[in-house]
């Protein structure tokens, strides 16, 4: 699959852009009008992104240009204070929104991380950091940091230039030893909470640019009694019925405030964010976050994990009962990021997952309707959706890596370090699609240009490169030239 490049003309605005002027060819070839336009759904390719949601992907384009990127002034000067005139470059080195990895993907597959520096540098600005139950927690008695693997990965981030974020503070189902069974009153429980959120806030407060407090608060009590307490041979639901209750999850938050005073506090769940009659499961959770918002939690983002597998779809064409048969088309996904963005909080995508065939050790590869080329045009869709949301900071991958089995599709990195279907896709959307950059001669030391928001390097031949950084509400910057 080659991409085509598109040159972007800056000091413009496109406010009357659209959608196919904007993001069509993302593929070379892949002519999307036709499949747009034909109400039978048959034509190919398919995105997500049909006659019936055009609309939509039109304003998305519009608002991408109008909250991502502002008027900027830029003004030279030399030590003396006076004006700079000549030839300048003017390029953007990475976004104020986050596009993230998960660092567990880093130790999980070393081989395939030691190939991809250049790659994750190019897609990434931001990384997950996992800490699990099993990782740091051995004897009940006493918390049990298992912090070398978390230094590790900071290490990693910092060695790619990738902001890292924290995941996660109470989260109590992964591989649970035998004194889960003892948490069986509220005291214990609360006991356990205090020392985790204690060993976190000493080692690690201010080394991440947000904390995920709590997960999957409505969803583990149903899984858990359905999978993991049968594997598990456990029956102790007293952790996750309590922390069911909007009134102690309200507690946890503002023990984590305590704890972590000046922090940036995430609570997330999973599913499918849909407004569909039969998401009961979505609606629960958009109550429950509603009650913690009414309690006066002092979290300040609401994490979405994004998570698309399509587990229980025959095809991504035709969705579920549960969710819609469309659950995966834009207006789809528009309309539960919406819903959930009347609560009135920034919102991250923590964990996303985009659909893809799923391949069992012995089992051939199903059919879920779409081949790479389109899923890696759904996923440029979903990233256009997200980036277009004032309200949304992130879109963090969970698959970094495309596994040979498991899910066979997802990933935006080879293991041989090279890009995927979806890594290239999103390369041309980050780095230039939605690339700033700007050469010419200035005059009396100042240049006007609109751009997207973010990180810039300044270069000036004869001195030091100079990195200066734009964003909303930042729109004039000074240099003095070294």
């Amino acid at each position: 699959m080659r991409l085509v490049m598109v040159p972007l003309m800056i000091g413009m605005s496109s406010l009357g852009s659209t959608y196919l002027n904007e993001y069509n060819y993302l593929i070379e070839g892949l002519d999307l009008r036709e499949a747009i336009t034909d109400k039978s759904g048959k034509t190919y390719p398919w995105s997500g992104v049909d006659h019936r949601n055009i609309e939509l992907m039109d304003q998305v384009a519009q608002e991408i240009e109008r909250h991502r990127k502002g008027d900027f002034e830029l003004t030279l000067i030399d030590s003396n204070g006076n004006a700079f005139e000549g030839s300048v470059e003017i390029e953007q080195l990475e976004h104020a929104f986050k596009f993230g990895a998960n660092s567990w993907d880093f130790k999980q597959y070393p081989s395939a991380f030691s190939l991809s520096s250049e790659s994750l540098q190019k897609l990434f600005n931001s990384a997950n950091v996992c800490n699990y139950l099993n990782e740091w927690w051995r004897e009940l008695d006493e918390p049990y940091g298992n912090w070398s693997q978390v230094r590790q990965e900071l290490e990693w981030c910092g060695q790619l230039g990738l902001d890292p974020r924290f995941h996660i503070i109470q989260y109590v189902h992964m591989k649970k030893p035998g004194w889960w069974r003892e948490l069986d009153n509220e005291e214990k429980l609360w006991d356990f909470y205090t020392k985790r959120v204690a060993d976190v806030a000493d080692q690690f407060e201010g080394e991440f640019f947000e904390y995920d407090v709590m997960n999957e608060m409505v969803h583990w009590p149903y899984w858990f009694e359905k999978y993991d307490g049968a594997q598990y041979g456990m029956t102790n639901l007293f952790a996750f019925d309590w922390m069911r209750n909007p009134e102690n999850g309200a507690k946890v938050v503002r023990q984590a405030r305590e704890y972590l005073p000046d922090a940036k506090l995430v609570v997330l769940e999973t599913g499918i964010w849909n407004r569909h009659p039969e998401n009961t499961f979505t609606r629960e959770i958009h109550d429950y976050l509603k009650q913690l918002i009414k309690l006066d939690a002092p979290f300040d983002v609401i994490g979405y994990q994004g998570r698309y597998e399509p587990k229980g779809v025959v095809s991504v064409k035709t969705g579920k009962h549960s969710t819609g048969e469309r659950m995966y088309f834009m207006e789809s996904i528009n309309s539960g990021l919406e819903w959930f963005s009347e609560l009135g909080k920034q919102m991250a995508i923590t964990e996303f997952s985009m659909p893809s065939r799923r391949l069992n050790e012995g089992a051939k590869p199903n059919n879920i309707g779409a081949d790479r080329n389109e899923l890696a045009l759904w996923v440029a869709n979903f990233h256009i959706l997200a980036f277009s949301k004032p309200y949304i900071n992130q879109v963090t991958w969970w698959n970094v890596f495309r596994r040979e089995m498991g899910w066979i599709d997802a990933g935006v990195i080879n293991r041989d370090g090279s890009l995927t279907e979806v890594g290239q896709v999103m390369d041309e959307l980050i780095n230039r699609r939605w690339h700033t950059h700007w050469k010419g001669r200035i005059k009396a030391g100042r240049q006007y240009f609109r751009g997207f928001y973010g990180d810039y390097l300044i270069r000036i031949e004869g001195h030091d490169p100079q990195r200066v950084r734009f964003l909303r509400g930042a729109v004039k910057q000074m240099i003095v030239l070294q």
